[in-house]
């Protein structure tokens, strides 16, 4: 069966409409055309999916058919070939010398850690009667992070090469991403040499951290530290120095950019429904313990985990996704061709009529019955799913209900501006204008 055209006759196929708004683009050849069509973007051909089914077969039934789409492979530039972007035998091996360090036991040694991170940023809004939400949380995220995977804090001076670097890196690829057509990195203009010097202090930095440990022996507690230490179960080996740089970094994007943009809407949507914010208070004053809290605690605080999981469901941080076929075949009953490149959004899914009843609605305790789950494991995917499920969702998790916990439990919070701040379809899903809240202390 073939999949239906959505027609062109411009050079540039649908490149305007798309690039200008991708999901409205989408959502409306969606209402035309159902949940599966393709259309033309310039040069290359796009088949867009809604279909949970479809998600499952891409993610998980077949997904050894399919590999990351160009996109992704545009990533390596940064990250090379790390868990976000690597494929193949490489891949999993890389993925079975991380996994321990995710294990539930080893979770809980970062808590502290988070749970200092979030006090810090709570007593530094004791002084402000207002904030700029994306920022703030992206400062705090960084910092986590960065314990976490280097045990360094990066608001101490010395500290501040991933602070002073990556946020450039992180634009300049998500420009890069974006663009139909990108110029040759080896033309020495200025945002290439810029690029190219914070990718060399942040790899100098991360070298000589690998460099000191390996010398010293003196392993932490930390990410880098247990990946020094790995050793895959099957072949006996370690991470080489470069494999090992392309996680810190891998782990170092996927793990604040998207918590940072997961936490910024959770507080927006928290301060335009205040009765969904004192309930939430409430659970963090029955449950939560700010002087140590453990994991058992978090695990109790279901609503705050259904706050968590409903902002993720309308504000998912990676909003699309893609595969490209590496053998002809089938997506249900479509004919697939080996090269043919598949988007699929958890944004339009997640709010799929179908699966979701008044999707528009903030509502958390839609997941204390499991709405939508009962019909289709693959209507909600937040953190993908199948063997490339994302490896840090504990982690995660963990971290945006300790920082949920010190803010709400601290303050209570209202927009400055009520209007919707609208969205930037960027690498993740941002807001366009600034979110500012105003505090008053509890």
């Amino acid at each position: 069966m073939k999949i239906p055209v959505v027609p062109t006759n411009k050079p540039a196929g649908h490149l305007k409409e798309y690039v200008s708004n991708p999901v409205a683009f989408l959502h409306k050849h969606w209402t035309n055309h159902g949940d599966i069509y393709q259309f033309r973007v310039a040069y290359r051909n796009l088949i867009f999916t809604s279909d949970p089914d479809h998600v499952k077969q891409l993610l998980q039934e077949d997904h050894s058919a399919y590999r990351k789409n160009l996109a992704y492979r545009k990533l390596k530039l940064l990250l090379g070939d790390g868990l976000f972007t690597g494929e193949g035998k490489s891949w999993l091996q890389q993925r079975r010398l991380a996994q321990p360090a995710f294990h539930k036991e080893r979770l809980s040694v970062y808590v502290a850690s988070m749970q200092e991170a979030a006090g810090k940023l709570a007593e530094q809004w004791q002084s402000k009667e207002e904030v700029n939400v994306v920022p703030e949380m992206t400062a705090v995220t960084l910092r986590i992070i960065s314990k976490a995977l280097l045990n360094i804090d990066q608001g101490e001076e010395g500290n501040k090469v991933i602070e002073d670097h990556l946020p450039y890196a992180l634009d300049f690829m998500i420009r890069r991403i974006t663009s139909p057509v990108n110029m040759p990195m080896f033309f020495p203009v200025p945002k290439h040499i810029r690029f190219r010097e914070s990718v060399r202090e942040m790899d100098r930095m991360i070298r000589n951290l690998i460099k000191y440990r390996r010398d010293q022996k003196d392993y932490g507690d930390d990410l880098l530290s247990m990946l020094m230490q790995a050793r895959d179960a099957e072949t006996g080996e370690t991470m080489g120095d470069r494999n090992l740089r392309n996680e810190i970094l891998t782990f170092f994007l996927a793990g604040h950019e998207t918590t940072a943009m997961t936490m910024s809407w959770m507080l927006y949507l928290l301060a335009v429904n205040p009765d969904a914010q004192e309930r939430l208070r409430s659970e963090i004053r029955d449950v939560y313990r700010s002087e140590a809290v453990t994991p058992d605690q978090l695990h109790r605080m279901t609503y705050t985990q259904n706050v968590i999981k409903e902002t993720m469901r309308m504000f998912s941080p990676i909003w699309i996704m893609g595969r490209e076929a590496l053998i002809p075949g089938k997506l249900g009953e479509y004919l697939i061709k080996r090269g043919d490149s598949i988007i699929f959004s958890s944004f339009l899914i997640h709010r799929h009529p179908r699966y979701w009843q008044k999707p528009e609605e903030f509502n958390p305790d839609r997941f204390s019955h499991d709405e939508g789950m009962k019909q289709h494991k693959y209507a909600y995917f937040p953190f993908g799913g199948g063997p490339r499920l994302c490896i840090g969702n504990s982690f995660a998790m963990m971290e945006m209900q300790v920082l949920l916990s010190e803010i709400a439990g601290r303050f209570r919070f209202q927009l400055v501006d009520k209007s919707h701040p609208d969205f930037h379809f960027s690498l993740t899903l941002r807001p366009k204008k600034e979110i500012r809240i105003r505090l008053e202390k509890i």
